[in-house]
């Protein structure tokens, strides 16, 4: 069937539950009972031909009927069905879908389903945020709040951590903190303290994440009069995370962040953890290493005795090392140690350089002499002495 033709239906259906709700001479009031099945009928006719303004508002407006003919439960869910289709042909313009998600909670509240009326909200700020709203942390909030009146901790909880969620994916870490202290409640009320010990180290985690490291101490030292949070696991890593950050001890900070113990939390604390650092969040600045600090630099004072130590000369080279007694060897006899020395000295005896003549092969040539003929009279000063022992 074409989708004209069932616009057509919804029109004709409109058309009758309209007549049913206009007072005349002989009805002096709505017949709202009469009017819902042609208004459920032109809602639908309206949504199957693609027609989905009309579509939501003849939902709301049965929705309107539905809640004055005592139906609310009815009401809240076509209030709600109103909401998805507005949301589906208008995702620019989100708020008269954040209306009718909060009028449908108001329908169930009005019932008593406290719970029903918090799931609601938690579609709606759900939906609302998969469209690109951002600004729906009064239907978390609202939604926490109803389920905190309900009294009933343990469906609670869901609701308060999806919450929780929401304010630190949205760096609202005030209100996570305040979220979390209303968790320990919670936790409390139900016995559950290994849950209740999370919550402490995840309000510890928040408070640091507010570069608020003496507020995180203080709140330590007030959870540490539960005795059982003394001997926890969520103790110690809430005790070496402060203890990090007041020492402003980087190292040590990334050994406490990457113990696997956070995992354990909520997975906003966990993925929180990580960003943490000294510098607030950022990472630490790195320096660059140059190409000066790959070289070895000396003090001046060090570049200046090495410019004025004499070089001494060796036979066959311009340069040769400076003579060390570090390398002799000493025997049992002084007279043999001293002949050595001597012989030493005589060796390691800088050699005078001949002036510059024309000729470049002298210099080489009265440097070989000498060196000939200075060699045989060491050996046999270094003879004559050993004959002495």
């Amino acid at each position: 069937m074409s989708s004209s033709k069932k616009v057509r239906e919804g029109d004709d259906a409109l058309a009758k539950a309209e007549k049913l709700l206009t007072t005349t001479m002989f009805r002096w009031s709505p017949d709202y009972m009469s009017a819902s099945p042609y208004l459920e009928k032109a809602a639908e006719a309206f949504r199957a031909g693609q027609a989905l303004d009309r579509a939501a508002k003849t939902y709301v407006r049965l929705a309107e009927v539905q809640h004055k003919n005592g139906a609310v439960f009815r009401a809240a869910m076509h209030m709600e069905t109103a909401a998805k289709i507005h949301l589906q042909y208008a995702p620019k313009q989100p708020q008269p879908a954040m209306q009718y998600y909060q009028m449908g909670s108001a329908y169930y509240s009005e019932m008593g389903e406290l719970g029903k009326a918090a799931e609601m909200l938690m579609k709606g700020a759900a939906a609302l945020e998969a469209v690109g709203v951002s600004d729906v942390k009064h239907m978390y909030l609202e939604a926490c709040d109803l389920m905190e009146t309900q009294d009933k901790p343990h469906f609670a909880v869901d609701v308060f951590r999806k919450t929780a969620a929401f304010l630190v994916k949205h760096k609202d870490y005030a209100d996570a903190v305040v979220n979390y202290e209303r968790q320990v409640a919670l936790f409390r009320a139900m016995g559950q303290k290994e849950n209740m010990y999370k919550s402490f180290a995840s309000i510890i985690v928040l408070k640091c994440a507010m570069q608020d490291v003496i507020a995180a101490d203080q709140a330590y030292m007030t959870h540490l009069q539960d005795d059982g949070f003394l001997s926890s696991d969520e103790c110690a890593l809430s005790e070496d995370l402060i203890g990090a950050l007041k020492r402003s001890d980087d190292a040590q900070l990334q050994v406490v962040l990457k113990k696997p113990q956070w995992q354990y939390l909520d997975t906003c604390i966990g993925r929180l953890v990580r960003t943490l650092s000294l510098y607030g969040g950022a990472k630490p600045p790195s320096s660059a290493p140059t190409s000066a600090a790959k070289s070895t630099s000396f003090p001046p004072s060090t570049q200046r005795t090495q410019a004025s130590l004499p070089t001494t000369a060796s036979v066959g080279s311009s340069t040769a090392p400076a003579f060390s007694f570090d390398e002799l060897e000493f025997s049992s006899s002084p007279v043999v140690d001293t002949a050595a020395a001597i012989a030493s000295l005589q060796i390691a005896t800088p050699a005078t350089t001949a002036p510059a003549t024309t000729t470049p092969s002298a210099p080489t040539t009265t440097t070989t002499a000498a060196a000939a003929a200075s060699a045989p009279t060491q050996h046999a000063v270094e003879e004559d002495m050993f004959d002495l022992t």
